[in-house]
């Protein structure tokens, strides 16, 4: 049924016009490998006998869409505007068709429009550059570095890396062997990332670049090796339960509830009751804490999920700690002293 009423809808598009109007408006002109890059999309629709958009991809190839289910915003009466963020895998990559659907409180189709992709140039970049680090991004920064003693001749840096609209996740430094993510957070536009490293003793500074798309330029990173004590304590921020965003979620929610107090006492209406009740409900799952485990006596604490990782403790009785995550069959823990580290499974 509804393939006939698609059907139906094509054929009275043809005969009384064209219902949806899409565009591509903004996009890049080139991309480089795994760079993350953005395409604004304008629609037009003059009818309004429809209850949902839909939209729909196809036809893509060695390419990702980050964010498929983006909702359109409504700029004026008949027309919407969409932001599409894509990933290019591969110099061969093809873009997608974008579909609109409008439908009835049926789901049935009334209209459909599609509109081709647009023409976006790639470029392979620093192929033979073993200081590039893979990433493309508006911005990079290094906001925090700790070395600690990993072995006789090795050191373990671990870096806090922050990049705006980036492919961070990729990040990496070809001149060493075991390295790895951490810890990985996305907030909008910006990228952060825990990045350890193991390097040799005699490392006086740790070197890489990444590409800056705005200034079309290779930027230069260094960072200077400054031996620390404290590389565990450096490692709490890690704990999602003492994060920012956490903390300024709860801030909002208690705003929140104490403008709906105010107008309940005003309006006197029930239904701010229920607001209040949800945003307290929210305030107390927010609050709650880590799940907890035991570990036994004798429990070898790692500094990082590594099968050679540094022991930095020793449980000398069954102690209570909180459960973070698993991982490479380890699991992130928090002591009793705040201390972060890794268990074997």
């Amino acid at each position: 049924m509804k393939i006939i009423l698609f059907i139906l809808t094509f054929f009275m598009s043809s005969l009384f016009g064209q219902n949806i109007y899409l565009k591509n408006i903004e996009y890049p002109s080139n991309v480089y490998t795994n760079q993350i890059f953005k395409i604004k999309v304008k629609a037009t629709i003059v009818v309004d006998d429809y209850d949902a958009i839909e939209t729909n991809f196809f036809d893509s190839k060695n390419i990702t869409l980050l964010n498929k289910d983006s909702k359109w915003k409504i700029i004026n009466k008949n027309e919407f505007h969409n932001t599409f963020i894509y990933k290019a895998n591969h110099e061969q990559f093809i873009l997608p068709k974008l579909e609109m659907l409008l439908k009835d409180s049926d789901d049935n189709i009334k209209y459909a429009e599609t509109v081709e992709p647009v023409n976006i140039a790639f470029n392979n970049i620093a192929v033979e550059d073993k200081l590039f680090s893979q990433i493309i991004a508006k911005q990079l920064t290094v906001v925090g570095q700790k070395t600690k003693q990993y072995s006789n001749n090795l050191l373990l840096t671990v870096l806090k890396i922050n990049a705006y609209n980036s492919n961070l996740e990729d990040f990496k430094l070809n001149e060493y062997q075991q390295q790895g993510i951490d810890d990985f957070t996305v907030e909008d536009d910006l990228k952060s990332i825990y990045y350890y490293i193991i390097i040799p003793r005699d490392n006086k500074a740790l070197r890489f670049k990444y590409y800056n798309y705005i200034s079309k330029e290779f930027e230069t990173i260094i960072v200077p090796i400054e031996l620390s004590n404290d590389l565990i304590s450096t490692q709490t921020d890690l704990n999602p339960k003492n994060s920012k965003l956490l903390f300024y979620q709860k801030v909002l929610i208690s705003v929140l509830t104490i403008i709906f107090l105010a107008l309940y006492f005003i309006y006197k209406r029930n239904i701010t009751l229920v607001v209040i009740f949800l945003l307290i409900c929210l305030f107390i799952i927010l609050s709650l804490p880590n799940k907890t485990i035991t570990v036994s006596k004798n429990t070898k604490i790692y500094i990082l999920p590594l099968k050679n990782s540094t022991i930095f403790d020793t449980t000398n009785e069954d102690i209570e700690v909180e459960f973070l995550k698993s991982k490479n069959g380890f699991t992130k823990i928090i002591l009793p002293n705040q201390k972060i580290g890794w268990i074997k499974q």
